[in-house]
């Protein structure tokens, strides 16, 4: 295998992919959610909640829970960050992207 430093960008990206899956495979039962908007890259264990349960008055619909769970996910401009934020936590996402 190569040495880390000389990996391509897209031999990072998928070992990070795999330890992720990996992660995910520990701590919630292999669910892991990646996304992409406008503003950047959201990542997270799990699956959110994104449910909507329609009621014939719509002031009254029920929407799950994971709208504010995305929502409330930092957004980074590069995937590589995004995945890091996983194992630095929300409090600690100071730290470098793994290379």
């Amino acid at each position: 295998m190569k040495k880390t430093e000389e990996l391509s960008q897209y031999e990072k990206l998928c070992l990070m992919l795999s330890d992720l899956e990996e992660l995910a495979k520990e701590e919630a039962d292999g669910h892991l959610t990646i996304m992409r908007f406008t503003t950047g890259w959201k990542v997270m264990l799990g699956t959110p909640e994104m449910t909507i349960e329609l009621s014939p008055t719509p002031e009254c619909d029920i929407i799950g829970g994971g709208y504010a769970q995305v929502g409330g996910l930092k957004t980074f401009e590069s995937l590589e960050e995004a995945i890091q934020s996983v194992w630095c936590g929300p409090e600690k996402c100071s730290c470098e992207v793994k290379q």
